[in-house]
């Protein structure tokens, strides 16, 4: 695995994503993205096979791809704050479960995430008060 290559991949793809986004005329909006998720995951499961791995391949890119145009797409439709908060959200979710299962203790992860939770939550309601300010 070769991280610097795939993060060159990855970061390509997501900004193809986003100009298609921005220029895009369909009538695509976050929702059909979230459904061709679902999709995609189906024909993943179609070609779970060693003997397939070019086809696979194929459709965990599709995937990808059906992400990354959600993402932009829930962006520009206001639904949420921004990519930056969703992406950042999840490094510090995992970064932090990661680093308690690394404590070897029996739970952690479970235990990480009712906090992480508890701390969504509030998070939630503040954002939701935030809002309520400014109308």
């Amino acid at each position: 695995m070769d991280l610097d290559r795939d993060k060159k991949s990855v970061l390509e793809l997501y900004q193809l994503a986003i100009e298609k986004t921005a220029i895009d005329k369909s009538p695509y909006d976050a929702r059909e993205y979230f459904e061709g998720i679902q999709d995609e995951i189906r024909e993943v499961g179609e070609q779970f096979h060693a003997s397939n791995a070019v086809l696979l391949e194929d459709e965990v890119g599709d995937i990808l791809w059906d992400y990354f145009c959600m993402v932009a797409h829930l962006e520009r439709e206001g639904l949420i704050r921004s990519s930056e908060h969703v992406f950042m959200h999840a490094r510090e979710k995992y970064g932090e479960r990661f680093e308690g299962v690394g404590l070897g203790t029996e739970g952690v992860w479970d235990a990480i995430k009712k906090r992480q939770k508890e701390r969504l939550f509030a998070d939630h309601e503040a954002y939701q008060k935030s809002l309520e300010k400014n109308q």
